[in-house]
């Protein structure tokens, strides 16, 4: 009986929790705590973008390459060539830009 009496005079003092009636979940809180530290995006991804951009570019010149001779009669231009090297530019930089952020996040 003394056990009856105590659960149901702590129902009346604790607010229900979690918009439940009757319901009681010591030491959780309905509102979750904000992260001690705010977390700030990476500032050093500037590697990584570089490295995309130069290889969708690169990549795109490849693709300019093979359609010159189909679309026209003529050979692509070496300019083509040249910017078609930022592909594997590109890949390398993005292979560096990946290994520089595994160490850093150990």
């Amino acid at each position: 009986m003394r056990d009856a009496q105590y659960s149901q005079s702590t129902l009346h003092a604790l607010p229900p929790a979690f918009g439940f009636p009757g319901t009681i979940v010591a030491g959780v809180h309905p509102e979750p705590t904000p992260p001690s530290t705010p977390q700030t995006p990476r500032t050093r991804d500037g590697l990584l973008r570089v490295a995309l951009v130069l290889f969708a570019v690169g990549f795109l010149a490849i693709v300019a390459i093979f359609l010159t001779p189909v679309v026209s009669d003529s050979d692509p231009g070496l300019v083509l060539y040249l910017i078609a090297l930022a592909c594997p530019i590109g890949f390398l930089l993005g292979i560096a830009a990946a290994l520089r952020q595994g160490r850093r996040a150990r």
